[in-house]
């Protein structure tokens, strides 16, 4: 059975009447399994999965429903001004790759 959403728990990006939003997105919430693997953490902004653009949980879900648990599915991740592709498997796996940090923060792969 897959992890769901990679133990991400994530939460839709909400507009203030008259301030526009930066592209759409989803912030991660809280992390664990796959995901904290992965090098994903609290405050990252998730804006798509495999190169497609996620706006909401529905296009989130509809992205990864295809997904097989022995995939990799890329991440694009926004961390402060960087932008970067973090690998995830769905299930937490000893074989999962694990992203590493750069010291300003961006989010890199080995």
């Amino acid at each position: 059975m897959q992890e769901t959403r990679f133990g991400l728990e994530l939460a839709q990006r909400k507009g203030v009447l008259g301030i526009s939003l930066p592209p759409p997105g989803l912030y991660v919430q809280s992390v664990s399994g796959s995901a904290q693997l992965a090098g994903l953490r609290y405050g990252d902004m998730l804006v798509a999965v495999n190169d497609v653009e996620v706006a909401d949980l529905a296009d989130f879900d509809a992205a990864i429903r295809t997904v097989r648990d022995s995939d990799t599915v890329a991440l694009l991740v926004v961390r402060g001004s960087a932008r970067s592709y973090v690998p995830i498997l769905p299930r937490s796996s000893p074989h999962a790759p694990i992203a590493r940090h750069a010291s300003d923060g961006a989010v890199s792969t080995p």
